[in-house]
């Protein structure tokens, strides 16, 4: 349930997941807020830089606290299909791009997603962040430059459905050649177990890897697997299902002009796979 009274929770949920990644820190975010709010601990009349200020120290403050670099494997952010009651998700980075917050510094971080998801001018960033407009410039500048994919993948359609379909069913068939056509040549998979479920440890890159690893991993597959199609974050994704519960999630990337798929985020840590159930 949205924050009743709190203004613009959908700004403070959207921008605390943009940075984080974490529908659960987010919803933490939003619901401490409230909290300051009806004990009256916000000016009445503060202007919506505040909270986007506000939502970004607490932001900033957990990154700090987090040292991610322990983190066993590759990270990547916690899935989810419906946002809290009342939030508004139009200002959500897509998948792949939520991924990639992860090579940015806190400050860069926030004024990447303040600048593209929000679509703040240099001057709200300034004011939201306590910096100058010309420091919030270059900022967005050095953070687009690390983590813009150079192909912006395909949203969720009926095309990239048919290609999720496509890859599942070469991948039963049990030959890798015929999965190598339906991916780049750049293609990685990039999986996170967490540590608490076996995948890769690294990301596997090459088209033709790719494929071996999906054929081999499938043979491990239970027999009452149950497949769902998917859209997180505006992608196309594949998750797998025992007993009602997630196993896991891929989200899938695909690249426009040559119809092929260039990456797969293969999410496993079952403490990131619970909003999907």
């Amino acid at each position: 349930m949205a924050s009743e009274g709190l203004p613009h929770t959908s700004m403070i949920f959207n921008l605390a997941y943009n940075m984080l990644g974490s529908y659960t820190q987010a919803e933490d975010i939003l619901q401490d807020m409230q909290l300051k709010f009806l004990e009256n601990r916000f000016p009445a009349d503060a202007p919506k830089s505040y909270y986007a200020r506000a939502t970004v120290n607490h932001c900033i403050n957990i990154l700090k606290k987090e040292e991610r670099i322990s983190y066993p494997g590759p990270w990547l952010p916690e899935p989810f299909i419906s946002a809290p009651d009342g939030i508004e998700t139009k200002d959500l980075l897509y998948y792949e791009l939520a991924s990639l917050m992860e090579d940015l510094a806190p400050q860069e971080r926030a004024v990447f997603v303040l600048r593209e998801a929000m679509d703040l001018s240099h001057k709200e960033i300034a004011a939201a962040l306590d910096i100058s407009a010309d420091n919030a410039r270059q900022l967005f500048s050095r953070s687009k430059k690390k983590v813009t994919p150079s192909t912006k993948p395909r949203i969720h359609s009926a095309l990239a459905l048919e290609k999720a379909q496509q890859l599942l069913e070469l991948i039963t068939q049990g030959e890798p050649e015929a999965l190598i056509d339906l991916f780049t040549a750049d293609m990685q998979l990039i999986a996170d177990g967490g540590g608490k479920v076996t995948t890769a440890r690294r990301p596997v890159v090459g088209n033709a890897k790719v494929a071996k690893f999906l054929v081999n991993i499938a043979r491990f597959a239970p027999s009452d697997l149950e497949i769902r199609p998917l859209e997180i974050l505006s992608q196309t994704a594949i998750g797998f299902f025992q007993a009602g519960q997630c196993l896991a999630l891929w989200v899938l990337s695909f690249d426009e002009e040559n119809q092929q798929i260039r990456r797969i985020f293969a999410v496993g840590n079952p403490d990131k796979l619970t909003r999907l159930e």
